[in-house]
């Protein structure tokens, strides 16, 4: 254990004489810890209010910085296909070794009304826990995560197996679900949907009372929007007319007159221009102003980008599984609907049942 003293120097007036001491004000504690977890290979978070700082995997041996030798730590430990557990960790713990409890992915039959669903769910739960654990445990894990507990449910008489998931956008890179493209169904189909109908597909037809699966894939999409919005803004203005006009207009030579002289050599005359106004017939481009209406049209073009979340439901029939069990395509047998965020069904593709969560 490494401790470490922050020491702030004090400065002491007193009797003419200057002196410094240092106190100690806070010691923090370094220590040196082995984190382990059942089973190992698990992810090791700081929780720091609602920030998580990741640590490493599980074997690991860290350092880490506690305010006192009295202060703890709180950890997150997680793990796909596993229940995340959170522990403390005190300043003096030089080991901590984390059990992590298998995750439960089938709702609990008691939270189902109906008596026969009950039994149902009661009879496959082990056994879809199972498959969804070895699935989503291994090291690289599907790009998909549980959506919410698998469930029996009741759709016109017809028992089916309610899978929902999600796709993980963090495991998905480019292929991720905003970028979709092509065949949406079908390109959901290859990456999601079959991989599940291939594993559960099992478990439900050894339970006789279920007639097919419904896996209701959830996904977001980036969705661009543009408009062109328009405004039309009018204002009056006095507008020119024009026209010719009689003015009086001042000249220089605005006519002649005759004038007489005398000099030594007679009487003489002579005519000489006389200055005054005289009148003339002009244009004026500006020669009176009628009120006239001037609009103009402002064009507001908006782009936006939103984020929506859409559900594919893909529906099989058992015996659309025991095909794909023999290694048939059955894409083109299978039925789905496609709804947006507010649960509109917006395509749709073979028989549904008319109970199905979203559809008309």
């Amino acid at each position: 254990m490494l401790v470490r003293a922050h020491r702030v120097a004090v400065r002491i007036l007193g009797a003419g004489l200057m002196a410094f001491c240092a106190v100690t004000a806070q010691a923090a504690v370094v220590n040196e810890v082995r984190i382990e977890s059942v089973p190992s290979e698990a992810e090791v978070f700081l929780l720091q209010g609602t920030k998580r700082t990741l640590l490493g995997t599980t074997p690991l041996k860290t350092e880490l910085e506690f305010h006192s030798d009295v202060s703890i730590l709180r950890l997150a430990v997680s793990k796909r296909g596993f229940e995340t557990r959170n522990t403390e960790l005190g300043a003096t713990q030089k080991r901590i070794v984390v059990t992590l409890g298998r995750r439960g992915y089938t709702a609990s039959p008691d939270s189902m009304k109906n008596e026969s669903l009950r039994d149902v769910q009661r009879r496959i739960g082990k056994k879809i826990d199972q498959e969804m654990s070895s699935l989503t445990s291994t090291s690289a894990g599907p790009e998909w995560e549980p959506g919410g507990a698998i469930r029996v449910e009741n759709l016109d008489g017809q028992i089916y197996l309610m899978v929902p998931v999600a796709l993980d956008a963090s495991r998905r890179g480019k292929k991720a679900a905003d970028s979709v493209e092509g065949d949406e169904a079908r390109a959901l189909w290859d990456r999601v949907a079959v991989q599940l109908v291939r594993r559960l597909g099992e478990v439900t037809l050894q339970e006789r009372a279920i007639q097919g699966m419904i896996v209701d894939v959830t996904f977001g999409q980036l969705r661009q929007q543009f408009a062109v919005g328009s405004q039309v803004e009018s204002r009056m203005e006095m507008q020119c007319v024009p026209g010719t006009e009689t003015v009086s207009v001042y000249e220089a030579c605005a006519r002649y007159v005759q004038r007489s002289y005398y000099d030594n050599y007679g009487v003489h005359s002579r005519q000489e221009c006389e200055a005054g106004n005289v009148t003339r017939t002009v244009f004026n481009p500006c020669l009176s102003k009628t009120p006239v209406t001037v609009s103009e049209v402002r064009v507001d073009p908006q782009a936006s980008t939103k984020k929506v979340q859409t559900h594919l439901q893909f529906v099989v029939t058992s015996k659309a599984i025991e095909r794909l069990r023999g290694g048939k395509e059955i894409f083109p047998d299978v039925g789905y609907a496609r709804s947006d965020d507010s649960g509109r069904i917006i395509e749709r593709k073979g028989p549904l049942p008319s109970a199905l969560s979203g559809t008309p």
